[in-house]
């Protein structure tokens, strides 16, 4: 089975989606651990549908003291999740088997630069 060729400016489709979903399963099925706190599950409501999405996103930095988790799309702004989250604030993140409702902010484009 050969994955094919997909470019990160794009959004996944096919068998790439498949592959990039894979951890959301880790998740559910309560080993989220093995991903450690590279990976966190987003939970978050769409921006037009109002429909409950889940969505693995890999972890930029992880301030241990404060608690605070960074991260950034990697097909840039227009990915989905974060254009959902610009509509409407996260419902739960999870990092291994811990799961909250988070406090978010988004970065402006100089502060992400």
């Amino acid at each position: 089975m050969e994955l094919g060729s997909w470019n990160f400016r794009e959004k996944p489709r096919g068998l790439w989606r498949r592959v990039l979903h894979l951890p959301v399963h880790l998740f559910r099925w309560r080993l989220g651990w093995l991903l450690g706190d590279r990976f966190l599950l987003l939970t978050h409501q769409g921006r037009r549908s109002g429909r409950r999405y889940q969505t693995p996103i890999e972890v930029v930095v992880h301030d241990r003291d404060a608690g605070e988790y960074l991260v950034c799309s990697g097909t840039g702004p227009r990915a989905d999740w974060y254009r959902n989250l610009q509509a409407h604030p996260a419902l739960e993140v999870q990092v291994r088997n811990r799961a909250w409702t988070p406090r978010q902010r988004l970065l402006t484009q100089d502060e992400a630069a």
